[in-house]
C-alpha cells in the first residue's frame, strides 16, 4: 500500500470526479437511458453514489491535511456551494444540468 500523501488525496478526488462526469456524459445524457425509466433511476442512483464517494474523499481529504496545504477548495466541492447559492431553480419535474454544470434531479436529495 502506498503512503497516504496529499497527491494521493487529490488523485483520488480527480479520478471520482472523473468518473461522474463521464457517467453524466454516456450514460445519463444517453437517449436511451432518459427515455427508459427503469434504466434513467438506475443509472441516477450509480451516479448519486459515486457522488456520495466523492464528497466523503473530499470531506476526508480536507480533515487530513494536518499543515492545512491541501485545504483549498476543491472544484466539485465549489460548484455544489455556488450552485446552492446562485443559480436559479427549474419549474420541472424532469432531470437538467444547470448553467454552472451542477446534475439537478427534481425530488431528488432534498
Amino acid at each position: 500500500m502506498s503512503e497516504l500523501d496529499e497527491f494521493g488525496r487529490h488523485e483520488v478526488l480527480d479520478r471520482a470526479s472523473l468518473l461522474m462526469q463521464t457517467w453524466d456524459s454516456f450514460i445519463l445524457e444517453h437517449g436511451y437511458v432518459q427515455a427508459t425509466p427503469e434504466l434513467a433511476a438506475a443509472a441516477q442512483k450509480a451516479f448519486d453514489g459515486l457522488h456520495d464517494f466523492y464528497q466523503l474523499a473530499g470531506r476526508l481529504t480536507l480533515e487530513g491535511s494536518p499543515d492545512d496545504s491541501f485545504s483549498r477548495v476543491v472544484e466539485g466541492l465549489a460548484d455544489a456551494e455556488h450552485h446552492a447559492t446562485h443559480c436559479s431553480p427549474r419549474d420541472t419535474k424532469e432531470p437538467y444540468t444547470c448553467e454552472c454544470g451542477v446534475r439537478v434531479v427534481p425530488g431528488v436529495g432534498g
